[in-house]
């Protein structure tokens, strides 16, 4: 995330830093953001952050709070390693983890959370375009839903496309072509022509 930041506020050096006589090289009138997966999470946080962005895509974004992510993620280690351990018993033992780091570092969980985007979404003003593949076994297809619906209720821009049956890279069937495809349409819809 600190990098997405660091980019963007180093836009300007070519008029006012480090390189006063280079070209312009951005249009910082036009600045996208398009991320995938855990770019979910840092996407709604750097949003939230900075409002220099025409829009952004999040391709199957881990969009949740931390409990979701932690709960989703054990039963998808506990599946993938074909554990013996009861789902119910790995789930108490990453809480069990995640708590006992939480009394030893009381402001953790306050941590995380305060980063998270999603706490924030009211602040965000770009428009945003979500895909998400319904078989996805790697993000629970259901957090791209309610960050739509969200967005949605606060009255923001926001565009959900789900890919029936298809997985974390909407790699079956080409749709991964047609996400890109969409995206073009969506970022040439928030497009700044210059004034003269």
């Amino acid at each position: 995330m600190e990098e997405i930041i660091q980019t963007i506020s180093s836009i300007n050096w070519g008029e006012f830093g480090l390189y006063p006589q280079s070209p312009r090289l951005v249009d910082d009138n036009n600045i996208f953001l398009a991320v995938h997966s855990m770019g979910g999470d840092i996407a709604l946080t750097v949003l939230t952050a900075n409002d220099n962005f025409n829009a952004a895509s999040i391709w199957a974004g881990v969009t949740a709070g931390i409990e979701d992510v932690a709960n989703f993620y054990t039963k998808y280690e506990v599946s993938e390693n074909k554990s013996e351990i009861p789902l119910e018993t790995a789930i108490e033992r990453k809480w069990e983890k995640i708590n006992s780091a939480a009394k030893a570092a009381p402001f953790m969980l306050e941590d995380i959370n305060a980063m998270n985007g999603l706490f924030y979404l009211e602040n965000p003003a770009a428009p945003v375009v979500i895909h998400q593949g319904t078989q996805d076994p790697s993000v629970h297809a259901e957090w791209s839903v309610n960050l739509h619906e969200e967005l949605k209720k606060l009255g923001k821009e926001s565009t959900l496309y789900l890919y029936e049956g298809n997985d974390h890279e909407l790699s079956l069937n080409n749709e991964h072509r047609v996400a890109i495809e969409r995206d073009v349409i969506f970022f040439q819809k928030h497009f700044k022509t210059k004034e003269l």
